[in-house]
């Protein structure tokens, strides 16, 4: 169901699922990492992350411009924001070139045991810090980062750990 602009302030709040579609804006902000078993968020008009996420179980996937309409959206982290993920790591905002994804800092992404593969950057990414990238970090050997066909990502410095990277989106 789709819903109005939400807020959702999670200062060191777990819970045991949060998978909810079509947002038209939604800010996750707090000073605590917040913790989900599985996050699935995806909004019309943008997604901004202020703290630290972790998924316990699943995988985290944010998607800035889920139906892909005209106007704003993209993915903004707060500096020194990691995500951290039991599965994998999604990041897209499907919106045809129109949105963006950055980092105003540092950004940290760690992946465990995502479907290959465990890190996938859908759509350009700038961080203005150093971006740090563990497609591995339960350190099994099989971690992989995809990052799509045409897509951009740029940093400060990038620091990668990961089983194989694909550059092409495949």
């Amino acid at each position: 169901t789709a819903m109005g602009a939400v807020e959702l302030t999670a200062d060191e709040i777990s819970f045991g699922d949060f998978s909810d579609g079509n947002l038209d804006e939604s800010e996750i902000i707090g000073d605590l990492e917040s913790i989900f078993a599985s996050l699935d968020a995806e909004a019309n008009n943008g997604i901004f992350v202020n703290t630290d996420l972790s998924t316990t179980v699943g995988g985290l996937h944010l998607d800035g411009y889920y139906v892909g309409e005209s106007g704003g959206g993209g993915i903004t982290f707060a500096a020194g924001v990691i995500l951290d993920s039991a599965g994998d790591i999604i990041l897209e905002v499907d919106g045809a070139g129109i949105g963006v994804i950055e980092a105003l800092g540092a950004l940290t992404l760690n992946a465990a045991n995502g479907d290959s593969p465990s890190v996938s950057i859908l759509d350009d990414l700038d961080v203005t810090g150093a971006l740090t990238i563990d497609a591995d970090s339960d350190s099994d050997n099989d971690g992989d980062l995809s990052v799509d066909e045409g897509v951009i990502v740029s940093a400060a410095s990038i620091a990668i750990t990961a089983a194989d990277v694909d550059l092409d989106g495949e």
